[in-house]
């Protein structure tokens, strides 16, 4: 294909190339010689013309101009019109590699579990950057969040099948101690994909449950295991496209998740969910009772839904005042409102450090309504 005709070309603004070409050691020469509507850069002896928006053959101009610089960087054409065109910011690819996606296609349904996965994995990672956690029983936080509506979603690329997202950020100006929330997030899913695909490889699926602070928390593993490859065989890689408006940090090349980690990504997260409390609200109605002494603590078993959820069968420990109000809600046909920390167990689910937070008289609620 021949450079005038690659895609994006036509869209190329002169700021944009200026950009790259300053973080690439190209500095702005003042020469009065030229007409006021190109702009000079020299780096290492190499002189090369910007020309601005106005310019009559710009279209020339600019073709001439970015084989210069694909020149000069020793990067393809189509590489460099691909990284110019698109918002600036970091690009996150997801190479899915399978005899079932070699034409380029996935099934609407695996194509929407992507996308899914790849969310949770900038979601995940986001949260992590700014408190690593085990598991985040729901990802909410405000600037996260933020972030994620700000990303977009590339154009795929032929061989195997890609998912692209880019994550937005501003240029640098200056030396900056701390990187954007940004950087930090597409830094921390390739750390944390790097530090789970090393445990697996290592044959220590163990050290998964223990790995948050590198940021591989349940809801980053559960979201790797999104990305399994249809069909038989395959693999996965992660590699990122770094923003060329801020400096680049030395990372290893793209991390790769073989066909056999997938499995034992889903069970480590299952795992850390298990053993890791989180807050919930459970609402329905006490269906068992146990106690050796009612005077100091019984165990009740109580039908309800979750966080206004799915109705789940739930064993609640409680102290002794707390466990004979729930004795006579049972008697009474009273519903229960229970607030605490949910633990997921092989046989039942358990709701730790348990407080009453309401009993609901049905009669009393059905005259006010």
């Amino acid at each position: 294909m021949r450079i005038d005709d690659l895609p994006g070309l036509d869209s190329l603004q002169p700021d944009r190339v200026r950009q790259f070409m300053r973080t690439r050691g190209w500095s702005l020469l003042h020469d009065r010689s030229r007409p006021p509507a190109f702009y000079m850069y020299e780096r290492e002896g190499e002189l090369a013309l910007v020309p601005g928006a106005t310019v009559g053959d710009f279209a020339r101009r600019i073709v001439e101009l970015v084989e210069q610089l694909a020149t000069v960087h020793r990067m393809p054409a189509w590489q460099l019109v691909d990284d110019l065109s698109a918002p600036l910011g970091d690009m996150l690819e997801i190479r899915i590699k399978s005899d079932s996606v070699r034409d380029g296609t996935l099934p609407l349904d695996v194509a929407a579990t992507y996308r899914q996965a790849a969310r949770d994995l900038l979601l995940a990672a986001a949260h992590a950057a700014i408190e690593p956690r085990a598991h985040f029983p729901r990802m909410t936080r405000k600037e996260p969040l933020a972030l994620l509506a700000r990303c977009r979603e590339g154009q795929s690329a032929r061989g195997s099948y890609r998912i692209r997202t880019i994550v937005p950020m501003d240029p640098q100006v200056g030396q900056m101690d701390l990187d954007p929330l940004a950087r930090r997030t597409v830094l921390m899913v390739h750390q944390g994909a790097a530090a789970a695909v090393a445990a697996v490889e290592e044959d220590k699926p163990d050290a998964l449950l223990d790995l948050h602070e590198k940021g591989v928390s349940a809801n980053l593993l559960g979201a790797l295991a999104m990305l399994e490859p249809p069909g038989e065989g395959g693999e996965v890689a992660l590699a990122v496209r770094w923003s060329h408006d801020r400096p680049q940090p030395d990372v290893p090349r793209p991390v790769r998740i073989c066909r056999s980690a997938f499995g034992i990504f889903r069970s480590a997260s299952q795992s850390i969910r298990a053993q890791t409390p989180e807050p919930a609200e459970l609402e329905g109605y006490v269906v068992q009772l146990h106690s050796s002494n009612p005077e100091r603590e019984g165990k009740v078993s109580v039908v309800g839904t979750l966080n206004g959820g799915d109705t789940r069968k739930v064993d609640v420990l409680l102290a002794s005042d707390a466990y004979k109000k729930m004795v006579d809600a049972h008697k009474k046909g009273q519903r229960v409102r229970l607030v605490g920390k949910l633990l997921q167990k092989p046989r039942a689910a358990e709701l730790e450090d348990a407080m009453v937070q309401e009993i609901i008289d049905e009669a009393t609620a059905s005259d006010a309504e």
